[in-house]
């Protein structure tokens, strides 16, 4: 067996973070395979039923209409079907939806024959095993940020008359001998992107009907329509989808055009309409402050696109029922699970910061007892001089000055760093305002940096055991500043420090002169904890 502490750091841990098609396990950058059809099918699936799954959240004090009400109580129920597991979409591939019988924009151009090869490849496609282009799916466990899902593969296997219901039928479905459960882009993969996909949800038969002999037996459940979601074409077929796309980017290289030249036509004439004061003029419709031309998107932010990260936020207060108890994310769990908080420069003010707050306070305090207007340009040399103020309202002034220094430096006091220097590697750094320590890298600037909280941990798991007590760790980040070369990969090595560093780390730290203002921050140790 091999230890962590055995094991030689990696060097620069930039260069290890895996790639989407990596983290995905499919080639998800259109290399090769049909994983990035799969991905774009994925966002259009879950763009086109959030609407039905997601109430808008209530602003406080707003008082909702009956209609909105109604309409708010019918998503909240679809909600609960969907969270309960009681829903399962149909996919079809065929023709429809105004697509001209399956004859894209190329075929319809070239010769007869050419068209009559295209219609008989989709419909060779379409008859030659329907099933193929059906795939029934129950949707599992759902991730309402992202909208990823686990699915099971069903199949058809009839239609049972609906007890009760004369002239009514369900839809038996049953899970086959060796049962597909996996998550939700390999079925997409197992579409006919050629032809037009179209989505429809069935909800599955839960009442008090008694069952025959017959229909107790396991793996299978009747379905039926499910009325509060119409059907939804989620793929235009892969013709259509490829000239959207070069629509889509013909248009976006035009409008980037389009701002660069307008940008730079304006620019001359801004600098022109300036004020004499040196103010900025006013900016006008279809003006830009930066004048620059927007750069290209990477191929990594458009798969960060395709991911949904610009989808809604999951499960806030308000999204769902309103009985409902949602779990919330404390503000210590937040601050050790996200690595880089750039927000821990507003609970901060170094030196700088401090200085510079002086400098606008003296300057304010002077500019209101002893500045005066001057007089303007257009003033002839006898003309009255403006009235000074009196000694009381000078005094009244002052006096005011005085006290709201007093009151900024007593804040300022009151929530003042504790800073203590780590050798030649940088500092550590008590944030009062968010119970934190921060750790300042000295070789590659204020920008690298690492932050943990002090707080114990809300609950107990395996990943956050250590929480509350992140000097060791931080210091053994600090320790390593003069191996990384930049400090991109710097931020990175945290994730490969081990449980010997640590422990080292805090050693070494804790014989560094007021070390204890910063050790006696953190939480307790437990019973049996190690360093």
């Amino acid at each position: 067996m091999i230890f962590d502490a055995e094991c030689s750091p990696a060097r620069d841990p930039a260069e290890l973070k895996p790639k989407l098609c990596e983290q995905f396990g499919i080639c998800v950058c259109g290399a090769g395979g049909n994983g990035r059809s799969a991905l774009e099918f994925q966002r259009r699936f879950a763009a086109l039923l959030r609407p039905y799954f997601t109430a808008p959240r209530k602003r406080k004090g707003q008082t909702l209409s009956a209609e909105l009400i109604a309409r708010r109580a019918q998503i909240l129920s679809n909600k609960r079907m969907l969270t309960q597991g009681f829903l399962v979409a149909r996919l079809s591939a065929r023709q429809g939806g105004g697509m001209a019988e399956g004859l894209s924009a190329a075929a319809a151009q070239s010769s007869s024959w050419g068209r009559v090869a295209q219609r008989a490849a989709v419909s060779m496609l379409c008859d030659k095993d329907p099933a193929s282009t059906e795939m029934w799916l129950h949707l599992g466990h759902l991730n309402f940020r992202n909208w990823f899902f686990a699915g099971l593969l069903l199949k058809k296997a009839g239609a049972d008359p609906a007890p009760g219901a004369a002239g009514k039928q369900f839809i038996r479905l049953e899970v086959s001998a060796e049962a597909q459960f996996q998550w939700c882009i390999p079925f997409f993969q197992q579409l006919q992107f050629q032809l037009p996909c179209f989505l429809q949800l069935y909800q599955i038969v839960s009442n008090d009907d008694i069952l025959t002999d017959r229909q107790m037996t396991p793996n299978w459940v009747l379905v039926s329509e499910f009325g509060a979601t119409p059907e939804l074409r989620v793929w235009k077929g892969e013709d259509e989808e490829a000239q959207d796309r070069a629509k889509k980017k013909s248009k976006s290289k035009s409008t980037s055009s389009k701002r660069q030249t307008g940008a730079s036509s304006k620019a001359p004439a801004a600098k022109r309409r300036r004020t004499s004061d040196g103010g900025r003029p006013e900016l006008h419709d279809g003006d830009q402050a930066g004048g620059g031309p927007e750069e290209q998107e990477s191929e990594d932010d458009l798969l960060a696109l395709l991911l949904g990260e610009e989808a809604e936020e999951e499960e806030k207060p308000g999204d769902g029922d309103d009985d409902e108890v949602l779990p919330t994310e404390s503000e210590a769990s937040v601050l050790c699970d996200a690595d880089d908080e750039d927000e821990d420069d507003d609970g901060e003010d170094g030196p700088q910061e401090e200085a510079e707050l002086e400098h606008r306070h003296d300057h304010a305090a002077a500019s209101e007892v002893d500045v005066q207007p001057e007089p303007s340009s257009g003033a002839s040399a006898s003309s009255v001089p403006p009235e000074r103020p009196s000694a009381s309202s000078a005094r009244r002034d002052v006096g005011s000055v005085d006290a709201a220094a007093r009151a900024h430096a007593s804040r300022r006091k009151m929530f003042k760093d504790v800073a203590v220097p780590f050798d030649n590697h940088g500092e550590l750094r008590y944030n009062i305002m968010s119970e934190s320590i921060v750790a300042i890298c000295k070789v590659h600037g204020g920008a690298c940096k690492r932050t943990r909280t002090v707080r114990p941990a809300a609950k107990d798991s395996l990943t956050n055991c250590g929480q509350g007590r992140p000097v060791g760790l931080l210091a053994a980040w600090l320790s390593q500043s003069h191996q990384h070369a930049s400090s991109e990969a710097h931020r990175d090595a945290i994730l490969y420090i081990t449980s010997a560093a640590r422990r080292a780390a805090r050693r070494a730290f804790a014989a560094v002169p007021d070390a204890s203002d910063i050790l006696d921050m953190e939480r307790d140790r437990t019973a049996g904890e190690g360093e």
